[in-house]
């Protein structure tokens, strides 16, 4: 290796580093996680990479501007608070773990920023989005389902979740399926008065909701003996309302003939 080119290599590695010590960054990659819960201790993680110049600076969203939480020192061996209800602790010289003690959607929720200094060079971003469900009563489909013979039923099980759930539908204690559509096809008599159960589950959260129907399958006897057994109320309430009006006029009628043999005694 020629002279001149030793000289060059070391100008560049001299170029380099002041490069580094000028821009006074070392690059960071932020992690929200899946998110926060309302009123619960949620964390954020931060991945530094290279040389801490001026510390790692922690800021949260607030309506357009940046309230900075925490700061660590460019050793990255202490990080202080300067916010209540937020602590950091050093994982490693590489990483730095962020507490929200008590996740609150209004102020904890949007872009977060983890950067060596104050200033936005070599920061990095991630968006904290709001966990939740599954919301009891978010599944709205109904509680029995009538088909005729033959057709094909499709229920949908989709619940409100962030992130979003996992599903399963039962029947008994098989599995059909682990998407929220359920789908049963050609639809038989001897299905009648199934029930098909719906659990919806966010395993972030470990909470579920459920929630089942009863399947009313029709078919030409059926709907003959339903026919028939609608045809004998209507005679009934026919032959009923015939009888009643009938029964009074025969009944005015003899008080009437009563009334008059008793005058025509009387007159006798």
């Amino acid at each position: 290796m020629t002279f001149s080119r030793i000289i060059f290599e070391v100008i560049l590695i001299i170029a380099l580093i002041r490069d580094n010590s000028v821009e006074g960054t070392a690059a960071t990659s932020i992690d929200c996680m899946n998110g926060g819960y309302p009123g619960q201790s949620t964390n954020l993680t931060c991945t530094i990479t290279g040389t801490v110049i001026s510390g790692i600076y922690w800021l949260r969203p607030n309506s357009g501007s940046r309230i900075q939480v925490v700061r660590c020192n460019t050793a990255n061996t202490r990080c202080v608070s300067d916010a209540s209800g937020y602590s950091a602790v050093v994982d490693s010289p590489t990483q730095i773990t962020l507490t929200i003690q008590s996740f609150n959607p209004a102020v904890d929720a949007g872009e977060w920023i983890c950067r060596d200094g104050p200033t936005g060079e070599g920061q990095s971003t991630c968006n904290m989005t709001v966990q939740y469900g599954p919301v009891p009563g978010s599944i709205n489909f109904n509680s029995t389902a009538s088909v005729e013979e033959g057709h094909d039923l499709t229920v949908d099980c989709t619940a409100s979740c962030n992130p979003p759930c996992d599903y399963s539908w039962t029947l008994g204690d098989n599995q059909i399926t682990t998407s929220p559509l359920l789908n049963v096809t050609d639809i038989s008599r001897n299905q009648d008065g199934n029930v098909y159960n719906c659990t919806a589950t966010n395993i972030v959260l470990l909470t579920s909701i459920n929630k089942h129907f009863t399947l009313t399958v029709t078919y030409p006897e059926r709907m003959s003996a339903l026919s028939a057994g609608a045809i004998s109320g209507i005679v009934i309430a026919v032959v009923l309302a015939l009888a009643i009006p009938t029964v009074w006029i025969l009944y005015a009628r003899k008080i009437k003939k009563r009334a008059e043999d008793v005058q025509n005694e009387s007159n006798n």
